[in-house]
């Protein structure tokens, strides 16, 4: 597992919090590994770029889909763990909009049908039965 078991480098925890950094280290286990890959980095690096720059020549110019984001500024499941180590979220709900931001991405960038984005429907299904588990 990438999460250490002793916490978030000493830093106390509410309760709430603690819950969705176990939330976030679950999707980080290797068993996800297939299914969290392609979301352990930023979305939109160069090879994303070039893919995109290339499919909208391809249908006609449309390549609306890009969003405007330098590479590697994108969320990711890394980086939700970064800000976890470093107390920046406030609560889970901080939590949850930065893995729908990341899922969001994915969409815009890759439209629905793509594989990466069917990957992404399946952690966005994956995390709402995870908090639905919380609120019993």
């Amino acid at each position: 597992m990438v999460v250490g078991g002793g916490g978030c480098k000493g830093q106390e925890l509410t309760y709430e919090l603690q819950q969705g950094y176990r939330i976030l280290g679950e999707f980080l286990q290797e068993k996800h590994r297939g299914l969290t890959a392609p979301f352990l980095q930023p979305l939109g690096g160069v090879a994303t770029g070039e893919e995109e720059v290339a499919e909208g020549s391809r249908s006609g110019g449309r390549g609306s889909r890009a969003l405007p984001q330098q590479p590697g500024q994108g969320m990711c499941l890394l980086k939700m763990e970064e800000k976890f180590a470093s107390g920046q979220y406030g609560g889970i709900t901080d939590f949850v909009a930065d893995f729908r931001l990341m899922l969001e991405t994915c969409y815009r960038l890759h439209g629905v049908d793509h594989w990466i984005s069917k990957q992404g429907q399946k952690l966005e299904m994956m995390l709402e039965q995870k908090l639905a588990l919380l609120s019993r």
